[in-house]
């Protein structure tokens, strides 16, 4: 069944339509009397969902599924990260589904000229990414003559468009990243301990990167180590079925190369100690 969604400043109808007797005519529901839209740009449909930006994100739940909906704060875990949002910008918000990625996203304005932060909301992994780099006004997203399908955004730091999701690095330059992982004290943090064999599986990606060891909250140790190169290579645990080698390939196989490589080799085992 078809509805029409008509969003306003501070509420949410639904329109039905019906045909009795050849006359079309259509009920209106209200879902929300309290929340709107202020945003037209920001009104997208995510699989059977409609999301929608207003102080941060939400949505009407699986439209396509069900005949009464309620507005949901998708984005109630990362509120923090809308807390410096310049709310008098809202109508400049930029939003696009781009489904090849499974992924929502929205660019929002912290600064005082442009849009200057991307959010992005993967459905698949229920996991959000924030670029603070990213000065996009539009999305566009392009099927080419092979069927294959691109992702583009207007930047207005540069007045130049950009491809994302595609190529090593970022317009030029390496991508650097960081992560931290948790304090590892077993909950008992007034007894030493002596941790042995460091191990860290990483997804399929290339580059050098630096392992640094802290101890309670000094730096002890650095490691750095190449997972990988620009071309297709095939090392570590995963590149073979079970029983072709011993469970883990012993050893640092950062650069191990095989006849059999392929782009289906998602993982690599490396040995840090």
């Amino acid at each position: 069944e078809s509805y029409l969604y008509v969003f306003n400043k501070n509420q949410i109808h639904q329109i039905t339509p019906i045909v009795s007797s050849g006359t079309l005519d259509h009920t209106q529901t209200i879902i929300s009397s309290t929340l709107g839209c202020r945003s037209s740009r920001s009104i997208e449909n995510v699989e059977n969902d409609v999301y929608f930006v207003d102080s941060t994100i939400y949505s009407l739940g699986e439209v396509a599924n069900y005949s009464v909906l309620r507005t949901t704060n998708v984005s109630a875990k990362i509120s923090k990260l809308f807390a410096n949002m310049n709310q008098s910008a809202i109508t400049d918000v930029a939003v696009i589904y781009y489904d090849k990625e499974e992924t929502l996203l929205v660019a929002i304005q912290v600064g005082n000229v442009t849009n200057d932060h991307i959010v992005a909301y993967q459905l698949g992994y229920k996991a959000w990414t924030y670029w603070d780099s990213i000065k996009a006004n539009c999305f566009l997203d392009y099927v080419d003559s092979n069927n294959e399908k691109h992702l583009y955004f207007a930047s207005d730091e540069k007045s130049l468009i950009y491809e994302l999701y595609q190529g090593l690095n970022d317009d030029g330059a390496a991508i650097n990243r960081k992560y931290k992982t948790k304090q590892f004290d077993l909950d008992k943090f007034n007894i030493e301990k002596i941790w042995q064999n460091w191990n860290v599986q990483l997804g399929g990606v290339y580059g050098v990167l630096t392992v640094n060891f802290y101890v309670d909250g000094s730096l002890v140790d650095t490691t750095v180590f190449s997972s990988g190169t620009g071309a297709i290579t095939s090392d570590g645990w995963g590149t073979e079925p079970l029983g072709t080698f011993p469970l883990g390939l012993e050893g640092d196989y950062a650069e191990a190369s095989s006849s059999e490589a392929n782009a289906s080799n998602d993982w690599r085992w490396h040995t840090l100690a």
